[in-house]
């Protein structure tokens, strides 16, 4: 035939990403599902369901006799084992839940905590730095601020055209919603990832046609199904699988894709050309999967939280500017939200911010400004590479502790005070910005929990892009998404030194291998020597970095 008409569907050569339902790994299923992902890639088929001369019963035909066996045998088992009464929509890879930062003191884990006083602790040590520094300015300079080198570096930079470039650069993406729009009109087609949630809305409303469809044979033949049929070739020809498969786990069937079952149902309510009947047991057996599969279907198209928030009425303007000003980079049609703002929180996290900051300010005056000078001084004094190269040790050295405190005071500032101001001012609820990444024993873990919002952006959008789109094996998608992670860090080095060297990128890619060795026989269970390691690297990296930067 040359194309479907009255009666038939074209089945999408598409298909789901396929996604594992937990955010926190990166893993995804193999074996029997890699089987059931090539099988979900089958071509397109049309199909077709039509009366036949004896009441209460249809023909169920197909271009692929062997596939409509498939189909049916899948389908039928599925509904047997009960695996599909109550079936997870596997696209959610994510799940945003009410829950408190680590460091907020309003998180009751936190006040709890025994290692609540090395919190205190650390944060008393800072105030007593401040003390020092403040102390030596006031008998040098005769001001407790001493120099500010720092302070008028940042400054003299055009703060302006900063400010306007990242507001240009935010606002650019409001891109997306025309492309959006444009794409739900039907005038583009989108042939990545992207397009499952239009591919969804498609699959439902045609689903719909067909259970209405089947619904109208179904009252034609209300009279007849009443009366016992012969069970049909294929009816046999189940039961048989069923007694030849009873031992296989019910597991099976659930990890079959949530698309596949579609395709599989849309192929059962219509076929071609095939010559198998279909009787009224299955006919109600088809209605209920059809039911259950546009159910599963909705609920990709819905908010999580109510039904008020649906694909395609999301795509406004104050939809887009409620998405730009929440602090996530992951898109949902709907998000866990408080009921008011705390504005006293508010105010106790932009004090916290600025005065963080200002540490921050200190630090660098006082440690790292005078060993940058130094480095641009034998620069400047005609030194050559191996003469410089002889004080990297001595510079390594002088930065490792100064830049440690940087470290962790960005980490605080951004993790902790500027992203739960936001969510508390926007009401997002979700303040899981960072797990107990200094607890980690590999570099994979670190790399799941310092940063959520990033993570959960390239898991979703890289990671599992590549694997549903140009079906990289894990290996191969993970090595992706980690050089995409560090192309974008080294272009951040090249925007502050204005050099390409490739340091940060190298340094990134060699946590590969490093994860490797985590999960060797030497070092899989050894958390302790794992977590010694991970510090050892966060200890040394920064500091390394930037000293390759000022010495070459």
């Amino acid at each position: 035939m040359s194309g479907p008409h009255e009666g038939e569907a074209e089945l999408p050569r598409g298909r789901l990403a396929r996604t594992p339902p937990s955010s926190t790994s990166t893993s995804v299923s193999s074996g029997a599902a890699c089987e059931h992902e090539d099988r979900a890639r089958r071509r397109s088929i049309s199909v077709k369901l039509r009366e036949t001369n004896q009441a209460g019963q249809y023909i169920l035909t197909a271009d692929d006799a062997e596939l409509l066996q498939e189909v049916l045998r899948d389908n039928l088992l599925l509904e047997k084992s009960g695996a599909s009464a109550k079936r997870p929509f596997l696209f959610r890879d994510l799940q945003f839940t009410r829950q408190r930062s680590a460091f907020d003191r309003q998180n009751p884990s936190f006040s709890s905590s025994q290692f609540h006083g090395f919190f205190t602790l650390f944060w008393l040590g800072v105030a007593l730095m401040l003390v020092k520094v403040a102390a030596n300015n006031w008998r040098t300079y005769g001001t407790p601020f001493g120099t500010t080198e720092i302070i008028e570096l940042m400054l003299s930079r055009d703060v302006l055209v900063l400010g306007i470039t990242d507001f240009i650069l935010c606002w650019s993406t409001l891109f997306c919603l025309g492309l959006q729009r444009v794409i739900l009109r039907g005038y583009l087609d989108w042939s990545g990832f992207g397009w499952v949630i239009q591919n969804l809305y498609k699959k439902r409303d045609l689903l719909k046609g067909r259970l209405k469809r089947l619904e109208g044979y179904s009252s034609h033949d209300s009279v007849s199904s009443s009366q016992s049929s012969p069970p049909s070739a294929i009816v046999s020809e189940i039961a048989n699988l069923r007694k030849q498969n009873r031992q296989r786990s019910s597991t099976e069937f659930k990890s079959i894709h949530a698309t596949r079952d579609t395709d599989h149902l849309l192929v059962l309510s219509e076929t071609i050309e095939n010559g198998t009947a279909l009787g009224p047991a299955q006919m109600v057996s088809l209605k209920g999967l059809l039911t259950k599969e546009i159910e599963l279907l909705f609920e990709g198209l819905h908010g999580q939280f109510s039904k008020n928030s649906q694909y395609p009425r999301n795509l406004t303007v104050g939809n887009f500017c409620e998405f730009i000003t929440l602090p996530t980079l992951v898109y949902e049609l709907e998000y866990p939200r408080t009921e008011r703002i705390d504005w006293a929180y508010v105010a106790e996290k932009v004090v916290a911010t600025f005065a963080t900051i200002f540490v921050m300010i200190v630090v660098s005056q006082y440690w790292i400004y005078p060993v940058v000078m130094r480095t641009l001084d034998m620069k400047d004094q005609g030194l050559t590479v191996q003469q410089r190269l002889q004080e990297f040790p001595w510079v390594l050295s002088d930065l490792l502790f100064p830049f440690m405190m940087e470290y962790l005071l960005a980490f605080y500032v951004i993790w902790e005070c500027v992203l739960n101001a936001l969510a508390e001012i926007t009401r997002f609820a979700d303040r899981g910005f960072y797990a107990d990444w200094w607890n980690s024993v590999s570099w994979d873990q670190f790399a799941r929990d310092w940063n959520r919002p990033v993570h959960n952006f390239l898991l979703r959008h890289v990671y599992h892009s590549t694997i549903s789109s140009f079906h990289l094996s894990r290996v191969s998608a993970s090595l992706v998404t980690f050089f995409l992670s560090a192309c974008v860090h080294e272009l951040i080095m090249l925007c502050i030194f204005r050099r390409l060297r490739g340091y940060l990128l190298f340094l990134q890619m060699t946590q590969l291998p490093l994860v490797s060795l985590s999960r060797t026989r030497l070092m899989r269970g050894r958390r302790l020597m794992g977590n010694i390691f991970f510090w050892l690297g966060i200890f040394t990296g920064p500091s390394l970095l930037c000293s390759l930067y000022l010495i070459i």
